[in-house]
């Protein structure tokens, strides 16, 4: 699957500090990235415009947890996109509805950007394009159904094998290193999945070494 940052930037607003850390991300030019970290003038927002536009990625996003929200942090707003879920099968109704609670996650996110170190950073800045495929996915979803009458069917895709650690990249690895993380801390109380942890545990030390 392409993404589009550029599209994710645009949707969510084209704040200039998010283009910025999904630049800080994807892009790989260091001297522009210094030059984003100077501030934002009319010259640095269109220059990060042109360089979002031709910033794709062809791999899948890792996995990321969502955002721990605190109680008193108010998250929810509607779609903007009203649609009558009285005419929609319980199935999309159910993803519709799922819909409130991730913009209010994004919204919180975008909240957190300039309040955090750079390694947090990155990790909310996935989850916040994480989010973004994943409202494009329901709204797609149900503008095929209102075409068409019919649920849409879901493409059946294999999991990839994992990279071999020689044959990733700098990003690749570091991509790798923020998922198997996650993972890490999901399995840390479960005795039952003790060998599968013991292996992501085997591979972050493999990166790690690799990142040293």
């Amino acid at each position: 699957m392409e993404i589009s940052f550029y599209n994710q930037w645009v949707d969510n607003g084209c704040s200039y500090n998010e283009g910025v850390n999904l630049y800080n991300t994807y892009g790989n030019n260091y001297a522009l990235k210094i030059l984003f970290a100077k501030g934002e003038n009319y010259y640095t927002r269109n220059k990060l415009k042109s360089e979002l536009q031709n910033l794709k990625a062809v791999t899948p996003l890792p996995a990321v947890t969502a955002a721990v929200i605190p109680k008193d942090f108010k998250t929810f707003r509607e779609p903007k996109k009203r649609i009558d879920t009285d005419t929609l099968p319980d199935s999309l109704k159910s993803e519709y509805f799922k819909l409130g609670p991730l913009v209010g996650e994004m919204r919180y996110l975008h909240a957190k950007l300039d309040t955090t170190n750079e390694e947090e950073r990155r990790v909310y800045a996935l989850r916040i394009v994480e989010i973004s495929e994943i409202r494009r996915g329901i709204f797609n979803k149900i503008d095929e159904y209102q075409a068409t009458g019919k649920l849409p069917v879901e493409p059946v895709t294999e999991k990839p094998m994992p990279k071999a650690l020689e044959e990733m990249n700098d990003v690749e690895r570091h991509k790798e290193l923020l998922r198997l993380r996650v993972q890490r801390s999901k399995l840390k109380n479960k005795p039952h999945k003790q060998t599968t942890y013991n292996a992501i545990l085997e591979r972050i030390e493999k990166l790690e070494q690799k990142n040293v």
